[in-house]
């Protein structure tokens, strides 16, 4: 499916650190490289999967370390490249061919880690894109590819000015939206069947907006043991998209 892009305008050059991470980057057509460094040592072990077309350049250790700074576990590769240019929601949807789509939304994220993580597990149980918004939320950065351990490169990362209006965008195209909040009926027996889903998860420590809810066909929560008060974001994307996987489509 060839979609239009669009710049990201939030971030410029950047450094791509760890060996899944900057493969994962090489094989991808989209990625922008302007320069490979790596040790002799890492060299050896991975030159076969490095693109012929690709230069690297050699380097020690230290040097490494002095553009990265702080203690990042760089496994002796670093690659300068652009954040992806990702496509706007009208477009995708308007493009895509999928019957069956899950699509993650997440009303505001300001953990990159976590970010790259939900790429991760979004990228793991097939969902086809992940939604966050434009203001208030983090963008891709070395910290949100590392953590999503090459996933950024395979799930398009989708910026919305307002949720409410991407909600209303994917209804228009037969998604059935459910918001993941502790006040929703738990487990997702009512909304296995459903072909097309937009599952929707509120910013760390806030939950879900009053006007985010109310545009929800359903809440769902994850039942906990009362030992904790919450799952991490990330984990309880995960948790809620291995229950969507298993349903039944008819």
């Amino acid at each position: 499916m060839m979609i239009k892009t669009r710049k990201n305008k939030l971030n410029k050059d950047y450094w791509i650190y760890g060996k899944h991470t900057v493969l994962a980057a090489l094989a991808n057509f989209r990625r922008k490289i302007y320069e490979l460094l790596i040790t002799q040592e890492t060299y050896n072990e991975i030159k076969s999967t490095i693109p012929c077309k690709i230069a690297a350049k050699i380097v020690e250790r230290y040097e490494i370390d002095k553009i990265l700074g702080g203690n990042q576990v760089h496994q002796g590769v670093i690659l300068k490249t652009n954040p992806l240019e990702q496509p706007n929601l009208k477009d995708f949807l308007n493009l895509s061919k999928n019957e069956i789509s899950t699509i993650v939304i997440i009303d505001k994220i300001n953990d990159p880690q976590n970010l790259g993580a939900i790429l991760r597990s979004s990228a793991a149980f097939d969902a086809d894109a992940v939604i966050i918004t434009k203001e208030n939320s983090v963008r891709e950065t070395a910290v949100s590819a590392k953590a999503s351990c090459g996933a950024i490169e395979n799930i398009p990362l989708i910026s919305v000015t307002n949720i409410s209006d991407a909600i209303k965008l994917l209804k228009k195209h037969e998604f059935w939206i459910i918001g993941m909040d502790a006040t929703g009926d738990k487990g997702f027996a009512k909304v296995n069947s459903f072909k097309k889903t937009g599952i929707i998860f509120g910013s760390e420590g806030e939950g879900l907006r009053k006007l985010t809810k109310e545009n929800c066909d359903f809440l769902i929560s994850i039942p906990i043991s009362n030992k904790v008060e919450s799952l991490n974001l990330s984990n309880a994307v995960a948790i809620s998209l291995f229950e969507l996987n298993k349903k039944e489509l008819y």
